[in-house]
């Protein structure tokens, strides 16, 4: 979904910093997923 967002924005607006949007969806990705599920796996490895 949040890859979605990155190229629904830079499709709509070509003058966007394709690099940028997409750096922005990675972190936010990564925050609020990656990072969580990362935790969970090491949590049930224990």
């Amino acid at each position: 979904m949040l890859i979605d967002r990155a190229v629904q924005s830079t499709t709509q607006d070509p003058s966007v910093d394709i690099t940028k949007v997409f750096q922005e969806q990675q972190d936010l990705a990564q925050k609020e997923a990656a990072d969580k599920f990362n935790e969970s796996v090491l949590a049930s490895k224990q």
